[in-house]
């Protein structure tokens, strides 16, 4: 994207760009050569194919090409803030494809916030779920809000396709009484005040759970038969596209990773004191969600409240156990650390995340740890949403790998390691003398 074109009124800019820097200098630049400024009234915006830019992504996320026409417009702003309505994190679950969070206006129009996020599917003949309520994607109108849904904090909107939900009319046409187990749950993520999540966690939870979260209820799951290579082998090329969620997550590793470029080195205790502040900002999760990973591979999980102890998670485990009376140690995954059987509250003492890894380790090596009854119910690995999420970034990054190998020329002395001289030179001859 070495340069775009910036229409506004019948007049075109062109503005160099690199594919590092983003077009918030674009935007600046633009609104130079056309005598515009912004106001607190009235923002200007850029758009490409009737979707606002994000200014503060490099050009290389933004997947445009080579000369893309942008428009310049106004983006409507009201003069008072409580006609928008106050801010909240809604959750919008596409169900098989991912979610995305964003932070809305409760006055803004439902058609409009849709339209906003990018989604990348065709949203006619959909149904919005909410609470206990579906509405249309054709009854949405003007005056639908999510205010006017009874929506006034953070919560989740799942979005059923057209063509999902008539695959899950066949289904319930021939299960009979089968009760639905995917019911979403509101997830929330907090990173650097940011509108969106931060990745290396995915904004995806268990589908097989209940509206109301059953804490110490137990899953199983079974170590798949399947490796992930081959899987990777199998799997059909798709093209991949970056959404913005995804760019912005992809984004924020980097800047974890190397720091930040434009700006001044960082000494150790100022990257400690920035750490301390950015958690602090967090806001601590009301349930932990504990994954065990036993020797043979087998996991099993279980919800807990944040103000639970360890002594609740070490029963749970010894209630699932063939042997409950051998002794074992739960340790944290990273860094490796024994937990002890205390009193300590996972999330105030302990920090715990709302999804945590835990290693059983025992003296004595049994052939089955769990119980008939657990590994009787037990899941595929695979099915597990996190497992999902690592599966689909090995994939893609697979697909990376090979069209890059496939970019690259070969060249016809690149097979030799070592030069063959094809004349001795003069000086490296020995004398016979």
């Amino acid at each position: 994207m070495p340069s775009i074109a910036v229409h506004y009124n019948f007049s075109t800019f062109r503005v160099k760009t690199t594919p590092n820097s983003n077009l918030q200098d674009a935007l600046r630049q633009s609104l130079a050569h056309f005598h515009l400024e912004d106001t607190p009234n009235k923002k200007w915006i850029l758009v490409h194919n009737k979707k606002k830019i994000a200014l503060d992504l490099p050009g290389r996320f933004l997947n445009l090409p080579n000369g893309a026409n942008l428009d310049l417009i106004p983006e409507e702003l009201s003069k008072n803030k409580e006609e928008l309505g106050k801010l909240l994190k809604i959750r919008f679950q596409i169900v098989g494809r991912g979610a995305v969070i964003a932070n809305v206006r409760s006055n803004g129009k439902m058609v409009d916030i849709l339209a906003q996020l990018n989604l990348g599917v065709s949203l006619k003949g959909c149904t919005l779920k909410f609470f206990s309520k579906s509405l249309q994607y054709e009854q949405l109108d003007d005056s639908t809000t999510l205010e006017s849904l009874g929506i006034d904090d953070q919560s989740s909107i799942k979005i059923i396709l057209a063509e999902q939900q008539k695959q899950e009319e066949t289904k319930e046409s021939t299960s009979g009484e089968e009760e639905k187990e995917d019911v979403d749950v509101e997830y929330q993520e907090d990173e650097n005040g940011q509108t969106k999540t931060s990745p290396a966690e995915q904004d995806t939870t268990i589908d097989t759970i209940s509206a109301d979260v059953q804490m110490h209820m137990i899953t199983t799951y079974k170590p798949t038969e399947v490796s992930l290579a081959t899987q990777l082998e199998e799997e059909e090329e798709v093209e991949f596209e970056m959404t913005i969620d995804q760019a912005r997550r992809y984004q924020n590793i980097l800047s974890k990773q190397t720091g930040n470029l434009n700006g001044p080195l960082l000494t150790k205790r100022l990257r400690e004191k920035s750490e301390k502040e950015h958690s602090l900002k967090r806001t601590p999760p009301k349930v932990c969600t504990l994954r065990i990973r036993f020797p043979d591979r087998t996991h099993i999980e279980a919800t807990f409240n944040a103000d639970d102890t360890m002594v609740s998670v070490y029963n749970l485990v010894s209630n699932a156990l063939l042997q409950d009376d051998i002794e074992f140690t739960l340790n944290q995954s990273y860094p490796y650390t024994a937990l002890n059987r205390d009193e300590s509250k996972l999330v105030n003492d302990l920090k715990f995340g709302k999804k945590n890894l835990l290693v059983f380790s025992t003296d004595k090596q049994l052939d089955q740890y769990l119980k008939d009854e657990f590994l009787s119910k037990a899941k595929d690995l695979s099915e597990a949403d996190d497992v999902k999420l690592d599966r689909e970034t090995a994939m893609n990054n697979a697909r990376k790998q090979g069209t890059h190998k496939e970019e690259q020329p070969s060249t016809p002395g690149s097979s030799k390691n070592k030069t063959s001289f094809k004349k001795v030179p003069k000086w490296l001859k020995l004398s016979k003398k």
